[in-house]
């Protein structure tokens, strides 16, 4: 189960890659490929911590996702603007005897596209290979003082971004429905058609959209149904466990059956030629 503070957690770790990478800007040239590395670590950690944030949002596959490029696709076919930069201000009612006092937290949640993501991705990928033939011949190879002052960029932009009081924020009106496994899916309601799946990044179930309205949505678990040649009986069971050679017992005679995969030919639409 993906836990609560991992956003926190991969935060974290962004902080501690930039530290490594910003001590090593001041050494020497040979230094300058670990200083690409954990930049590219920290791209990495600021886009697994927004992940996890959007976890109840997101599928199986999403979750599985690693290159920053993909993470923040993901994030965005879930919320639009899952990665937009945004000014927040945000009112707490004060503790003091004070008539009508508030305590104001406000700031910028700083966060990065998936284009910009990666770029800056390739580009420190770039300077942490060998040059290519073509690349030595042309004389196209990146110098230190050049690199030097592309990873300076990113390093500022990073302890923006990680420096900022407010982070990971989020908002909207949601649908949630409870997996029957206990975690908690929830889905945007602007976003929610009847083609939309609620599947849990926990256990793999998928729901099926059967009905909308301006406030909820109603889902039905998706199943997969079967009938035992030995007894008859109809059984059904959810869709998530289907599996190539997996053998499931008839819960009425117990009799065993293997899931198998089958090629089937269906009839196109006959086409005229004139």
């Amino acid at each position: 189960m993906v836990k609560k503070d991992l956003g926190q957690n991969y935060r974290s770790l962004a902080s501690a890659h930039l530290k490594k990478a910003q001590a090593g800007m001041s050494g020497p040239d040979e230094d300058l490929s670990s200083v690409c590395l954990e930049l590219r670590r920290c791209i990495e950690a600021l886009s697994y911590g927004l992940l996890a944030t959007y976890r109840q949002e997101l599928s199986t596959s999403a979750m599985m996702s690693w290159t920053p490029k993909r993470v923040l696709e993901e994030l965005e076919a879930a919320d639009p603007l899952a990665n937009s930069s945004r000014s927040i201000s945000i009112e707490i009612p004060g503790i003091s005897s004070e008539a009508g006092s508030t305590f104001v937290i406000s700031g910028e949640d700083r966060r990065f596209s998936p284009k910009w993501a990666n770029k800056a991705y390739n580009k420190l990928s770039s300077m942490l290979h060998v040059p290519t033939p073509k690349m030595l011949e042309n004389g196209t190879i990146l110098s230190a003082e050049k690199i030097r002052a592309q990873c300076t960029e990113y390093s500022h932009l990073f302890e923006e971004i990680l420096s900022a009081k407010i982070w990971h924020f989020m908002s909207g009106q949601f649908v949630d429905h409870k997996c029957d496994c206990g975690f908690t899916i929830k889905r945007r309601l602007e976003s929610i058609t009847k083609n939309t799946v609620f599947e849990c990044n926990e256990c793999g179930r998928k729901y099926d959209v059967t009905s909308i309205d301006d406030k909820r949505a109603e889902v039905t678990l998706r199943v997969a149904q079967w009938q035992c040649r030995a007894c008859g009986s109809n059984n059904e069971f959810g869709a998530h466990e289907l599996a190539e050679n997996k053998e499931i017992k008839c819960p009425s005679c117990g009799g065993a059956v293997r899931i198998e995969r089958v090629w089937a030919f269906t009839q196109c639409s006959a086409t005229s030629i004139e």
